[in-house]
């Protein structure tokens, strides 16, 4: 019988280092399971500018097919932009940048921070509430699929929830010290020690999250910073019908000094008497921030090219995990040269990121895994 071949080698070995690891344990709490989501359930709402449509144009990676509102900082091109890319189911939408000359006066960092937390409220009167979830991020946040139809698989969107596992705290996110909610029938007895003695370990909240439920009994006129734009946010149409557009806008204009768009959200999300929920998924973990689904840092060497790392062998236990389980990524489209290569960046992130799952899967097929390797092996010889 004559030797393996490089390729029968590769794919054995691959093979052998995935049988303990292959199949991860699904840790979400334990809901009623919702039908299965389609394009059709999501809207997705971004905030942009002129300069860079490029990056927004490039969301299409995730969302082809969806319906997708647009904000933009020039009305003389919403016309042209609707024309042109309504075949893509985007809509678009002009809100100019602040532009009062002293910032002292400006609702938060930056001029154009006010027209990106217009975004989600602009897309429910854009779109009514005929949808599910509502995806909202920066221009530069991609949303994975696989990852997030399995977290919302376990979430009534008729309820009022904000879903994310990345808020501020202070200066810094993601943060453990972040007042939130688990969500309902979540099993705390299964957290880790290491995260039942923090100073603040977020409660179960039913049916959903309130102000009064994410702050800590200690401190019930608690207050947040909010979650973070970059890493995305997840709203149910439950909690799009409580902040019509006028309402939130009210809200935001009464708000100064915030740190971004994410903020002022964030801040009319808690002035509702709502609160952010955490999926909990990173908390059943000793190393909770090496396991956030939503914008992984501690991954982020891994979910940037995931099927390259997957391929060289490159990616353990918790890679895997964190592969299948993402539900965000913010590229951070500044880093790169241009615009345009952050775009084409992002086109290849999502290609990556599919291959992978499709991998993933290859190597969790256990029932025909026998026959693929002795073909591959019969083919060699």
């Amino acid at each position: 019988m004559g030797a393996c071949g490089p390729t029968a080698a590769l794919l054995l070995s691959l093979l052998a280092a995935s049988l303990a690891t292959s199949s991860s344990s699904d840790s979400r709490p334990g809901t009623a399971a919702q039908p299965e989501l389609r394009d059709e359930d999501f809207v997705v709402a971004i905030s942009s500018a002129s300069s860079r449509l490029v990056l927004a144009q490039s969301t299409r990676a995730y969302r082809a097919g969806m319906r997708t509102l647009i904000m933009t900082s020039n009305a003389s091109e919403v016309p042209s932009l609707n024309k042109v890319y309504g075949k893509y189911n985007e809509v678009y939408e002009h809100h100019p940048d602040e532009t009062d000359p002293d910032p002292k006066n400006w609702h938060a960092k930056f001029p154009g921070d006010f027209r990106a937390a217009v975004a989600p409220f602009a897309a429910h009167r854009q779109y009514g509430d005929g949808y599910k979830w509502l995806l909202y991020g920066d221009d530069d946040t991609i949303f994975f699929l696989p990852g997030l139809r399995r977290l919302l698989s376990g979430f009534d969107p008729e309820l009022p929830l904000a879903l994310t596992d990345n808020l501020w705290y202070g200066s810094g996110h993601p943060r453990l010290e972040a007042y939130r909610c688990l969500p309902c029938g979540f099993n705390d007895s299964a957290l880790p020690a290491a995260q039942t003695n923090l100073s603040y370990t977020p409660r179960a909240a039913c049916p959903y999250c309130t102000r009064a439920a994410a702050c800590p009994p200690a401190e019930p006129e608690c207050t947040i910073t909010g979650a973070h734009g970059g890493a995305g946010m997840v709203f149910s149409v439950g909690l799009m019908r409580r902040m019509p557009y006028d309402a939130a806008l009210s809200c935001m204009n009464g708000i100064f000094h915030c740190s971004g768009g994410d903020c002022l959200v964030s801040q009319c999300i808690w002035k509702a008497g709502l609160g952010f929920t955490d999926p909990g998924h990173s908390l059943l973990h000793d190393n909770p921030l090496a396991h956030v689904l939503f914008d992984n840092m501690e991954a982020r060497f891994f979910l940037k090219n995931p099927i390259d790392q997957l391929v060289l062998g490159n990616c353990d236990a918790d890679c895997r995990s964190a592969i299948r389980h993402a539900v965000s990524f913010h590229l951070r489209g500044k880093s790169f040269s241009s615009f345009g290569k952050a775009a084409a960046a992002m086109f290849g992130l999502a290609e990556s990121h599919a291959a992978a799952i499709e991998f993933l899967a290859l190597l969790a097929d256990k029932a025909s895994r026998a026959y693929r390797v002795a073909a591959v092996r019969k083919k060699e010889l």
